[in-house]
């Protein structure tokens, strides 16, 4: 019998498909090769972090920056100092492991739940979420799920970390007893652009696996079990929304262009072998930010130079004759790697971090420049140093990498000894003072994440301040257009790797500045692409000059 519920649309778009609860399944992550049986809570917390280090990477290329750095707040909780002393409390009083780590997230959860502001009361699903996963850990079972064709996920409450399930093709939609607008879950499955309605509260519960489910994720209906004339009813607004999406689709076949035929480079970013088969299929020209630092996050230990060299030539050779940007990696801040990261840092963002810190451990650095070089015989290749604040940094680290040309020359290995070398821009003294670093690189690639944070003084993982982290803020946008018009006097390309590369509202903007390539998640770029074909260089140009000067 047909039923018809009201929750809160959180992810437009309108599906039918058959009701699987999430739940009943185990969690989709790679599984964790340690021995979960002896573990202590430090171990716990090492593990579970491990797990969410590979989400941040995964969500990182397949929808964004700005959606993964949910997983790195997750990650600062696991860390914080009153919920590890909360645990071993509970331990000290001869509670067990798995019940002191399921208490103390449990409690901390109430918490929250019981305050009035709404962003503040959905952060309550972060602490279940950490707790989903810490079980899972403890348990040993993180597996893999296979779901059939037109799913729609079902459970009692969406967590980010669900958002590992959405991304499969066979996940049409996902309905939620709990949530609303403001979660963290909801934020990814907008991202992802899969109908979505949450707080549907108790009705969730006479929902069973199989049954027929309509997700209409604009107007937060759902319509369990719908009759033939519900179904007649909704067949143009089903026809309008599949229409809508196979036409924004189909410029995945499509090459970057205007209306007026200007070419535009577009390509991905990307942390794993396995992304770099993408920029093929969406038809995009390379891969303009490889983020390397993930490697690190795999492995125990610190990668050797035949690891990563190995890793790398994958890299290359998987992209074919499309060049790949290697950023050098970037750990410290809220992306830790023990054997490299110093332990206590007062401020961790404003600290070693990104050049600082391959300087600092410059032996580390010096083998990892090493595997890029000889990486580099194997395929297009550029190297780009992160977190630059001054012109020394920059001068260092080229000289490094010239010395390690010349050993490896003297050794007899084959590398291009022409690699293109660059410089991200992300923190405002590099964009002030752009012309002052842009003699000394042969790209300059703008990281809007972290420009947007340091421009404005801004955390955009913290709740009481993320409304202020406004990319469309004047000042950031005088330090993009003052970094594109010194790449056009000095004739050096200058591209964009961070959000805003893959935000509509921002497209026109960055190509009428001469943005000379974009680079976003791959899930972004037919989107784009769309975007670009309705325009032309002189109306971007217009757009650029009409946003630099409105002030506000």
């Amino acid at each position: 019998m047909e039923k018809m519920y009201k929750g809160i649309g959180v992810s437009q778009g309108i599906v039918m498909g058959t009701a699987l609860w999430l739940r009943n399944n185990p969690l989709s992550f790679n599984e964790l090769h340690e021995d979960v049986d002896h573990l202590n809570l430090g171990e716990i917390i090492e593990q579970t972090k491990k797990v969410l280090q590979q989400m941040e990477a995964e969500i990182a290329n397949n929808i964004g920056q700005a959606e993964a750095s949910i997983f790195e707040m997750h990650q600062l909780i696991l860390e914080d100092d009153y919920l590890i002393e909360q645990i071993e409390e509970l331990q000290k009083k001869g509670v067990s492991l798995k019940d002191s780590v399921r208490q103390g997230l449990s409690t901390l959860s109430e918490q929250f739940s019981k305050l009035t502001d709404d962003y503040m009361r959905e952060r309550s699903g972060d602490f279940n979420n950490l707790l989903q996963l810490m079980m899972g850990v403890i348990e040993g079972n993180l597996k893999q799920i296979d779901f059939p064709p037109g799913t729609v996920l079902v459970t009692d409450e969406l967590y980010p970390s669900d958002i590992i399930h959405l991304q499969a093709k066979e996940v049409i939609g996902v309905i939620s007893g709990k949530g609303g607008s403001n979660g963290h879950a909801a934020i990814l499955a907008r991202s992802l652009g899969k109908p979505a309605v949450l707080g549907l509260g108790n009705v969730i519960n006479e929902i069973v696996n199989g049954i027929q489910i309509v997700v209409d994720g604009e107007s937060g209906l759902i319509i369990i079990e719908p009759n033939e004339q519900t179904l007649q009813s909704l067949h143009h607004k089903f026809e309008i929304s599949s229409k809508h999406k196979d036409y924004i689709d189909s410029f995945r076949y499509k090459k970057a262009a205007l209306r007026d035929g200007t070419r535009v480079h577009m390509l991905a970013n990307a942390a794993k072998t396995v992304d770099a088969k993408d920029i093929e299929g969406y038809q995009l020209d390379g891969i303009g930010l490889f983020r390397t630092e993930y490697l690190y996050y795999e492995h125990n230990d610190l990668p050797s130079e035949e690891v990563q060299f190995e890793y790398y030539k994958s890299v290359l050779s998987t992209a074919g004759e499309k060049s790949v940007t290697f950023r050098t990696f970037d750990i410290g801040g809220d992306k830790a790697v023990p054997q490299l990261t110093v332990s206590q840092e007062t401020n961790p963002f404003l600290g070693l971090r990104g050049i600082r810190l391959a300087l600092y451990h410059s032996q580390a650095f010096r083998i990892h420049l090493r595997a890029l070089v000889r990486a580099s015989h194997y395929g297009r290749m550029e190297i780009m140093f992160p977190f630059i604040c001054n012109v020394q940094e920059v001068l260092q680290a080229k000289k490094l990498l010239q010395e390690v040309m010349s050993e490896l020359t003297l050794e007899g290995h084959s590398y291009d000894s022409n690699i293109p070398v660059g410089i991200m821009v992300e923190i405002p003294s590099a964009a002030i003072n752009i012309e002052s670093f842009i003699r000394h690189c042969d790209f300059v690639s703008i990281g809007t994440n972290d420009l947007v944070q340091y421009t404005l003084g801004i955390d955009r993982t913290n709740p009481l301040v993320a409304d202020l982290y406004r990319e469309e803020d004047p000042a950031v946008l005088e330090l993009i257009a003052k970094v594109a018009s010194a790449g056009q006097k000095y004739q050096v390309p200058v591209s964009v790797c961070g959000e805003m590369a893959g935000n509509p509202k921002f497209t026109e903007f960055l190509i009428g500045l001469g943005i000379a390539k974009l680079s976003m998640s791959v899930a972004r770029s037919s989107e784009i692409k769309e975007i670009l074909s309705r325009t032309t260089l002189d109306e971007c140009a217009i757009i650029a000059a009409q946003m630099l000067h409105a002030g506000t």
